[in-house]
């Protein structure tokens, strides 16, 4: 039986349609039988699926959000990541190359264009030829519209920063998967 470590900091109930996507795909998972899957998220009340463990960390939030650093993962979740086959990442990105580093095989979830893009969209005037530059404008006007406070500006400088991270990881894995 293969042992499948799903790492999503958000998980259904809450978020959208990545995190139902992802419980669906758990939920299907499970039905066969041939799996043992735990999921670590920081979710304290996710919608339970028989069969399947729940490790709840709020950490793994800060890990998405603030803390993208390899390191701090491998030192908090290194021991837990040896003991499964597969690490399914969905969000995580920094648990990417600790997986890969501990020789585990990684499948990247991707809902939304995180990996080329700071906002995690491309608007439509961005569709032909995207540019890393112009994304990055771009995710400065998106930030501004969604929340229109100058602390988003300011944290979107990270954001900007962490897209070629987030791209080089994402192209450490096994399979990708996009919608």
């Amino acid at each position: 039986m293969r042992k499948i470590l799903v790492v999503i900091p958000t998980y259904w109930p809450e978020g959208s349609g990545g995190t139902l996507a992802t419980h669906l795909i758990v939920r299907l998972l499970s039905q066969t039988g041939k799996f043992d899957i735990t999921v670590l998220t920081r979710t304290r009340n996710p919608e339970v699926v028989p069969g399947v463990r729940y490790i709840v960390d709020p950490f793994t939030k800060l890990i998405e959000k603030r803390l993208s650093i390899p390191r701090i993962v491998e030192l908090r979740y290194g021991k837990l990541i040896e003991k499964y086959d597969v690490v399914y990442v969905v969000y995580a990105y920094p648990f990417i190359p600790v997986a890969k580093k501990l020789g585990k095989r990684v499948i990247v979830h991707l809902h939304d264009y995180r990996p080329v893009s700071p906002s995690s969209v491309i608007l439509a005037n961005q569709a032909e030829n995207p540019t890393l530059l112009k994304l990055a404008l771009d995710s400065f006007k998106v930030k501004w519209f969604e929340r229109k406070d100058s602390k988003s500006l300011f944290l979107n400088i990270g954001e900007v920063l962490r897209t070629p991270l987030i791209a080089k990881w994402v192209n450490e894995a096994d399979t990708i998967i996009a919608i």
